[in-house]
């Protein structure tokens, strides 16, 4: 699970930084839905791959809704919100804003499914949060502070609503893995409907 959340980690931060660069060229809007569409394509090819089918059959209806929210949350309004919060925030930033998305997640998962928070989480929380105080806190020289200022709030008024779309995403996701866990729908599969649904 640590490796898989390790591989997420960094395929989120180089993805970003294409999207970075994607948006000085076309629109935010235009960003995420070939980003979404490359997603689809390369899920379908995969699961192709993998299981030889294509069709999404036997999947419980509840896990289809969960799943379907989750890829508009995230896909969506996460990602959207996310990509227009580069256009005013350094990307450090940017990032660090939308990385406090695991602290969202673990505290409300904590409320909401019961799972029982670690030491270890708590340091991981605190850790991250201290990161984020580092990155926000680092002193500008004054034409830089003049200059960002102006969409600096605006911008990490994005980065927020990614944040929390992303955040409600993973939690919708997690309750649609619980739904199918044990029935041997992949985790592939649900990426499929989350893709589908973000679309």
């Amino acid at each position: 699970g640590e490796l898989y959340a390790l591989g997420v980690a960094v395929s989120d931060a180089t993805a970003c930084a294409c999207f970075n660069i994607a948006e000085k060229k076309i629109s935010t809007f235009a960003v995420n839905f070939l980003k979404t569409i490359a997603a689809l394509i390369s899920a379908v090819i995969i699961r192709l791959v993998l299981t030889g089918k294509i069709g999404l059959h036997g999947i419980d209806p509840e896990a289809w809704i969960c799943f379907s929210i989750s890829g508009i949350m995230g896909f969506v309004i996460g990602d959207y919100f996310h990509f227009c919060s580069f256009l005013f925030l350094p990307y450090r930033v940017s990032m660090m804003v939308f990385n406090c998305g695991s602290i969202v997640t673990a505290l409300a998962a904590w409320g909401l499914y019961g799972q029982v928070l670690q030491l270890a989480d708590w340091l991981r929380i605190g850790l991250i949060s201290i990161g984020l105080c580092t990155v926000l806190l680092t002193r500008k020289s004054q034409s830089e502070e003049k200059a960002e200022t102006k969409k600096m709030w605006k911008g990490i008024f994005f980065a927020a609503m990614g944040m929390l779309g992303q955040a409600s995403g993973t939690l919708f996701s997690n309750r649609g893995m619980r739904i199918i866990e044990g029935t041997g729908v992949s985790a592939l599969d649900a990426s499929l409907i989350r893709i589908v649904a973000g679309i």
